[in-house]
């Protein structure tokens, strides 16, 4: 399997300059995908499961962060950049609705929500790439997200 599969030649580059093939040794082992939001954004799914690199970077973005009531990353990041799906997911987990999918969301919204996930898991690579991510910086990396 080739670790560089799906990954640009430039990014290839700058990762064997920058040495980050070495990610953090002791990633947390969330799951990425499934959960609550399982299906429901194919695209996110994508992006963190078919790049090592963006998962790691993702996975260590969060490692700060005790995501055991969770699903996944995914159901994670749904939650806290999206306070208005917290009774949504929180009726999910508690057995009053079967699923997220069975949930009516506009056009608009899913499009506001898949751009700041994309947005999240590109700051996530863009600042492990740089080195610049920090596990402590939990909220200041999700300010970042939630401004751009």
């Amino acid at each position: 399997m080739d670790i560089f599969a799906g990954i640009s030649q430039a990014d290839q580059e700058l990762l064997r300059d920058a040495k980050v093939l070495r990610m953090t040794p002791s990633l947390p082992n969330y799951k990425m995908v499934g959960g609550v939001t399982a299906g429901m954004f194919p695209e996110i799914e994508r992006i963190l499961t078919e790049n090592p690199f963006q998962r790691d970077a993702m996975l260590y973005a969060v490692s700060v962060k005790n995501l055991s009531k969770f699903g996944s990353v995914i159901d994670f990041l749904l939650y806290d950049f999206f306070p208005t799906w917290r009774p949504r997911i929180r009726q999910v987990r508690g057995g009053r609705l079967p699923n997220l999918a069975c949930v009516s969301i506009t056009i608009s919204e899913y499009a506001a929500i898949v751009s700041c996930l994309k947005k999240a898991a590109d700051e996530a690579y863009t600042q492990r790439l740089n080195r610049t991510v920090h596990p402590r910086s939990w909220k200041a990396f999700r300010n970042l997200v939630l401004a751009k």
